[in-house]
């Protein structure tokens, strides 16, 4: 039996969202340029991930840790006057954490406090497979809009409650998080060109790679070739569009958020094939009205939906 290959993947869409990221950063050593884990902001660096990580890795001695961060960002923000937009996508540093520092302040520390962040992250795991279920059940029983509001009402309490138990995180990490930035080591930062002290803050010198363009064409074809879109005489128009979103919002992709970016340029994709057949419509309308105003016949289309607007 042949084996059945995907003609794309998740893991081939988060390596290449991965390597175009890093044509925006600096960085001194190849190495440190994969991370191990993702933290949003230097106060969710918490023992429990370190330690975790350690306890799984027996081998390293050290921890590249990914912190999303604007601090190198913002000045240049204000002075050049660059929006956020503007960033393609979340700026971040690197760093290197060891095993002897990260012990050496896990001493320091109340033991209270890895245990109480240990119960925090049990309960944000269980309200996320909560959410995960009521998607799942949405989808399964194919809810129209109204029936949706309950549910989409229980999610966003549902957020909310990962909000707080994120901030109580956050609260309970301070005498952590404030200890171990001490002994860490930059070894990349995004957005940026030339060294660490004598560089400068660039957003124009980064660029997608070959590899991630060519697996949104593929993605954009295989999404065309459904029934939904055959017969269309402007689907390279739709194809177009659609890619040119993608290129545009491509590295807005958080893999801290998911690891599923297929699903997430599929819904960009079928986005803009609907914005542009609406456009297309729209466009035609305009152009038998006008054709009506001196003369001329209705078209095709617009007879057929007059009669069926009839019968109706």
């Amino acid at each position: 039996m042949r084996e059945r290959k995907n003609y794309v993947n998740n893991a081939n869409l988060l390596a290449e969202i991965h390597n175009s990221k890093l044509t925006y950063c600096y960085y001194e050593d190849e190495k440190y340029t994969d991370y191990d884990i993702i933290c949003n902001g230097y106060n969710m660096i918490t023992p429990n991930r370190i330690e975790n990580f350690f306890n799984k890795n027996k081998n390293r001695d050290y921890i590249v840790v990914r912190v999303i961060t604007s601090e190198h960002v913002i000045p240049y923000m204000v002075s050049h006057k660059i929006n956020l937009q503007e960033l393609k996508f979340n700026p971040f540093k690197h760093f290197v954490i060891t095993r002897e520092d990260h012990n050496k302040v896990k001493e320091e520390i109340d033991n209270n406090c890895v245990n109480n962040i240990e119960l925090l992250n049990d309960n944000i795991l269980s309200i996320k497979e909560e959410i995960k279920e009521i998607k799942k059940h949405i989808v399964f029983y194919k809810n129209n809009k109204d029936q949706q509001k309950p549910y989409k009402e229980q999610i966003l309490n549902l957020k909310t409650k990962i909000k707080e138990l994120t901030s109580r995180i956050q609260d309970i990490n301070t005498p952590y998080s404030e200890k171990i930035v001490k002994y860490m080591k930059e070894v990349l930062r995004s957005h940026w060109k030339g060294g660490f002290e004598n560089g400068k803050f660039s957003i124009s010198h980064g660029r997608l790679t070959n590899q991630l363009v060519r697996l949104f064409m593929l993605m954009v074809d295989k999404y065309g070739t459904s029934g939904n879109w055959s017969g269309y005489s402007y689907l390279e128009d739709m194809k177009c569009s659609a890619l040119a979103q993608l290129c545009e919002v491509a590295l807005k992709f958080e893999e801290n958020e998911s690891k599923n970016p297929f699903s997430y340029y599929t819904q960009i994709i079928a986005m803009k094939f609907t914005a542009t057949l609406k456009q297309e419509k729209r466009q035609a309308e305009i152009k038998s009205d006008l054709l009506q105003k001196n003369g001329y016949a209705p078209t095709y289309n617009q007879q057929i939906d007059y009669e069926m607007n009839q019968d109706n």
